[in-house]
């Protein structure tokens, strides 16, 4: 008697078309997995940024000893109607002794853009030096729509907003990161 080992032509064809047919069934989910873990690279990525930009400027806003409200008319340093600025004096963090005027505002991005955030600009810092805004050091990556300072006594309110597209083919949605900013030293 002759032992044959292996599979015949049919077995195999048997086999594969199973295999293929567990595949098939499977690839929806796996598609599904892959768009579902994408989203939350976007919303992490995106919630760790917006909290390091707020974080720099809440820190800094806090030792404020004087801020421009974007809302007063007598606003010496206007930024256009969107009030998507915010001056303000806090003691030089080289320097304690003497104070520097910060500037916090959106802008474009110069140098790349990021495809999941439309309209994506830039949180960026500059420094008074008495005749001109120096720096423009960006503090975010471009994932800002916009953002509105609000100041009520000594409560600053900052709303950053941040548009973004989860899945190709859908629409864009806002995302708006909040922050309440108390600030230590009595403002005029």
């Amino acid at each position: 008697m002759i032992h044959k080992e292996g599979f015949t032509l049919i077995e195999l064809m048997i086999t594969i078309s199973i295999f293929a047919i567990i595949m098939v069934g499977l690839y929806p989910i796996y598609t599904h997995i892959v768009a579902f873990n994408m989203e939350n690279y976007i919303r992490t990525a995106l919630n760790d940024n917006l909290r390091a930009g707020m974080d720099r400027l809440s820190r800094e806003l806090r030792e404020a000893t004087e801020v421009n409200d974007p809302d007063d008319p007598d606003n010496s340093f206007p930024d256009g109607e969107e009030r998507n600025s915010i001056v303000f004096v806090h003691p030089d963090p080289q320097n304690p002794e003497t104070e520097e005027m910060v500037k916090y505002v959106i802008a474009a991005s110069s140098a790349y853009s990021i495809p999941y955030f439309p309209e994506g600009k830039e949180l960026r810092r500059y420094v008074w030096n008495g005749t001109d805004w120096e720096g423009g050091n960006p503090i975010t990556e471009p994932i800002i729509y916009n953002i509105v300072f609000k100041r009520q006594g000594q409560l600053i309110k900052i709303a950053i907003i941040s548009r973004v597209i989860l899945r190709k083919g859908k629409e864009a949605q806002d995302y708006i990161f909040i922050g309440n900013i108390g600030v230590r030293n009595a403002l005029p």
